[in-house]
């Protein structure tokens, strides 16, 4: 949740669910639908955490989905499968609004706005991804309306990536 304030600062983010690994049906970052992404490298470990940024069925959400591998050569692999599906974009009722470049963030980075119509309503994704050795991380925070600076939402994961880059060879 501290790391979330480099997203915005004015939200009281919580942590809302953690899940040590991915599970059908469970929650997914803009872009990706929730199925394994064809060759996709097997995972170690995957972890994916939810933080609601204060209350209401409007609250802002960040979600961050952190994915293990065996070597940094299976993730350079994950990560070049999950670029391509997020600047695909292909889940119906998604699409990219803009795209990002994303540096200083382990070996490779990317970023993008995605918009998503739900019912009559608008939300946002702010999303980068990144890859630092052999772990491949995703970063959606998601809003009504208007999208978070992908600038801030960088800033929260070099975070996350600071504290797991020497565990993980980036």
């Amino acid at each position: 949740p501290s790391q979330a304030k480099a997203i915005d600062r004015n939200q009281n983010w919580k942590v809302a669910s953690t899940q040590h690994s991915a599970t059908a049906g469970g929650p997914t970052a803009a872009c990706f639908g929730g199925e394994p992404l064809e060759g996709q490298p097997t995972p170690r470990q995957e972890f994916v955490r939810v933080l609601r940024g204060g209350g209401g069925k409007n609250a802002p959400l960040a979600l961050h989905a952190a994915t293990a591998y065996d070597s940094a050569d299976e993730a350079t692999q994950a990560y070049a499968i999950a670029a391509k599906t997020l600047g695909g974009c292909t889940v119906a009722g998604f699409w990219i609004e803009s795209g990002h470049l994303v540096s200083r963030i382990g070996n490779q980075a990317a970023g993008v706005v995605v918009m998503e119509r739900d019912g009559k309503n608008w939300r946002a994704h702010s999303v980068v991804l990144n890859r630092s050795g052999a772990v491949v991380n995703v970063l959606d925070a998601v809003q009504p309306s208007n999208a978070f600076a992908v600038n801030g939402v960088a800033k929260a994961l070099g975070q996350v990536n600071s504290v797991q880059c020497s565990h993980v060879g980036g």
